[in-house]
């Protein structure tokens, strides 16, 4: 295996500092309403249907290592994903789309 990093950082983490800050934009979050919570989230679960990627998970592994974001994290997910199973999702869907044209 070369490159067990990844490149580029997974928008799970700034979408989590947000939360964890309070600072998550209301156009792009209107079901969180400032408002209604008590200040920023301390603990939160993201549940990703279709899978989260190793990459997330090593993100929130270490937010929840960080002193420098308040909160803790947990994340789930209907599976794991690897490069190797996102290709071959994106090959089926290539499939079923060409056949129902």
């Amino acid at each position: 295996v070369k490159n067990v990093y990844p490149q580029r950082e997974p928008l799970l983490s700034t979408t989590l500092e947000n939360l964890a800050r309070g600072k998550l934009p209301e156009e792009a979050y209107p079901f969180v309403n400032a408002s209604d919570r008590r200040g920023p989230a301390r603990e939160a679960i993201v549940f990703i249907v279709g899978g989260s990627t190793f990459a997330e998970a090593r993100a929130v592994a270490q937010l929840n290592s960080s002193n420098d974001v308040p909160g803790q994290f947990v994340l789930g997910g209907t599976s794991v994903l690897r490069s190797k199973d996102f290709m071959a999702g994106l090959q089926e869907l290539a499939k079923h789309s060409r056949r129902h044209r």
